[in-house]
């Protein structure tokens, strides 16, 4: 299991928009993969360890396309997104991504919450 926490002094305001910048940091920062697609599984945002994991060089070549492409079998995501609006998660449940030039594919566990 993993907790998040953030701590910050109580007398301390934060705009909407410190709280994006902070979580943008955070994210790009997480050794662990991170993609946030829409309810359909288009992705909307990579962090650099996604990135590293499926080998492009830029979060705009995976924006906009499906997560089911990235992944061997599309059967998975067809499970977890119903769970996801169901139990509002899914956990570790095991994947393979696909990686480019034939690569052999990289073993995963994907986690997911809504």
């Amino acid at each position: 299991m993993r907790l998040l926490v953030r701590v910050r002094p109580a007398h301390a305001p934060e705009s909407p928009a410190d709280r994006s910048a902070t979580l943008a940091r955070l994210v790009d920062a997480a050794s662990d993969s991170i993609v946030v697609t829409d309810s359909s599984g288009r992705i909307l945002a990579a962090n650099p360890a996604f990135l590293s994991l499926v080998q492009v060089d830029a979060e705009i070549e995976v924006k906009g396309r499906s997560l089911p492409d990235w992944m061997v079998g599309s059967e998975l995501l067809d499970e977890l997104i119903p769970q996801v609006r169901r139990q509002g998660i899914a956990s570790r449940r095991a994947a393979q991504l696909r990686r480019p030039g034939g690569q052999r594919p990289a073993l995963v566990e994907i986690s997911a919450t809504c």
